[in-house]
This record gives structure tokens, C-alpha cells and sequence, in this order.
């Protein structure tokens, strides 16, 4: 029985990272967009983070989170969060933001997107692979939410 969980956790992880590199528009770049209203989980696996690194030694595998991750709001008006925000070039960036209105949120720049609303978590994941400031925004009602500075 212990063999068969080593293996569902390596198997769930292989497949995790697989997912993530088959996304993008591009070779060059791993990214992914997802939006969730909430995270189940019914097993002893939990949830592999996107932005992650396997390395397997022997009979064992670890898996690490690594990167920036930047948590932004907007409700009653306000923004959360906000301001200028920033990352090192090559870093996995993961972007979460919860909005109490429906909107797409909107990387510029990277033309990353995830749908927002009540009761969700939009959440945008790629590699910041290019040196500058970008606008993040609720792209229809046009609202700034932070600046990304890659550097």
C-alpha cells in the first residue's frame, strides 16, 4: 500500500508538471490560467502549486515552489494590494485576484487573462520573461489594479 500512495503522489506530480509545460504560447515560455471558486481535496495528494520544479533522486521526489506570487482584491470600489509590485526575470509569477464584480483580468505585455467575479479566484501563472513595467487591470472597467516591474 505505501508503494502504491509513492507512486499516485509521483505520478500527480509528473502529470502537474507536464500540464504546466504543455501550456503557453510558445516553447519558450510555461504558463497557465485558471480561474476556481474553490480547491476539493479528497485525498492525501494536495494541490501541486504552477509554479514548480521536480527533481527526482533515487526513489524520490521532490517537488518546490519557487517564484513570486501576488494577491490583489477589489471590492466596494477599493483595491487591495495594489501599487507596484515586482519580480526577477526568469521567476514564475502567479497572480490571484478576487473581485467582487465580473471582469477580466488582464496582463499587459505578457497578454495573460482569467475571468474574475464574486466568489472566485482568478489566477494567472507565467515566467516573467521580459525585463519591464506592465499593467495588470480589470480590462473592462478599464481599472489599474498594480504595476508588475520584472527586473
Amino acid at each position: 500500500m505505501r508503494r502504491r500512495v509513492r507512486h499516485v503522489v509521483v505520478a500527480t506530480a509528473a502529470a502537474a508538471v507536464m500540464a504546466i509545460a504543455g501550456c503557453g504560447d510558445d516553447a519558450a515560455t510555461t504558463s497557465s490560467t485558471t480561474t476556481s471558486a474553490s480547491i476539493n481535496t479528497t485525498s492525501s495528494v494536495t494541490s501541486i502549486a504552477s509554479a514548480s520544479t521536480t527533481t527526482t533522486a533515487g526513489n524520490v521526489t521532490t517537488v518546490t515552489t519557487a517564484g513570486t506570487t501576488i494577491e490583489v482584491g477589489y471590492a466596494g470600489g477599493k483595491i487591495t494590494g495594489g501599487g507596484k509590485r515586482s519580480t526577477k526575470l526568469g521567476e514564475p509569477v502567479v497572480i490571484k485576484v478576487t473581485s467582487d464584480i465580473a471582469d477580466e483580468i488582464h496582463v499587459h505585455g505578457y497578454d495573460k487573462k482569467a475571468d474574475a467575479g464574486p466568489g472566485l479566484v482568478a489566477t494567472i501563472t507565467f515566467v516573467a520573461d521580459k525585463p519591464g513595467i506592465f499593467e495588470v487591470e480589470l480590462e473592462k472597467k478599464g481599472l489599474k489594479l498594480f504595476e508588475l516591474e520584472v527586473k
